[in-house]
């Protein structure tokens, strides 16, 4: 599969899962690092996110939230417009439609 093979492919996904992909690839943030975000570290006038949190697993437990993996992990990242264009949608838009 090439690159244009696999951008098809993920146009076809829900906004959630291009907005997941998207910060994987562009902002190098870990898996529970995105699912640690919440939305007052989210700069949308700077196009700025910081990162304080962290989701976690540990078996027989469940996910839990957390502290980042270290403490240099805790960080605020400058991110394209896009991505900020994706995170207004849920956010802002018709956000029950973007979620499924």
């Amino acid at each position: 599969m090439d690159d244009k093979e696999a951008l098809e492919l993920l146009e076809e996904e829900p906004i959630k899962y291009r907005l997941a992909l998207n910060l994987l690839i562009f902002s190098g943030l870990r898996r529970g690092e995105i699912g640690g975000l919440k939305w007052s570290g989210i700069d949308f006038d700077d196009k700025i996110i910081t990162v304080k949190r962290a989701l976690k697993y540990i078996a027989g437990v469940g996910l839990f939230e957390g502290e980042t993996k270290t403490f240099k992990s805790r960080r605020s990242i400058k991110l394209p417009d896009f991505i900020f264009d994706c995170l207004s949608h849920i956010r802002f838009g018709n956000w029950r439609s973007a979620l499924r």
